[in-house]
């Protein structure tokens, strides 16, 4: 990843319920921004998130940015409460691979990462 990578999340729409995050690049100037990507998570049940999408556009994929997405979307989840986050790897929405290098466990087609508490 690059070290002058300055990666900004912003929630678009953000509750106990459920999150929106949308990846921005930064110009120079910092007034305008680049879209890099997004993702999207709600609670379904109590204590159990489920990880609908993650989208990076493919001119900034290898840039870290899926990872800081996940990272972002977990620490979400936390705070709120989760004890997990199950996601569908069948979806054309989500790269199972991509999910298994960061903790996620698949079995028939659901990807889980039980979270470590905040406490």
């Amino acid at each position: 990843m690059p070290a002058q990578l300055e990666l900004e999340l912003l929630d678009s729409l953000r509750t106990e319920q459920q999150v929106v995050t949308t990846a921005v690049l930064p110009t120079k100037d910092y007034r305008n921004t680049d879209f890099a990507g997004g993702a999207q998570a709600e609670q379904i049940i109590p204590g159990i998130v489920h990880l609908d999408s993650i989208y990076v556009v493919p001119e900034r994929l290898g840039e870290g940015i899926r990872r800081k997405l996940i990272e972002h979307i977990e620490e979400w989840a936390k705070v709120n409460g989760a004890a997990a986050i199950l996601c569908l790897t069948k979806s054309e929405a989500i790269d199972a691979e991509f999910l298994s290098a960061n903790g996620y466990h698949s079995l028939f087609g659901v990807a889980v990462k039980i979270l470590s508490s905040t406490s």
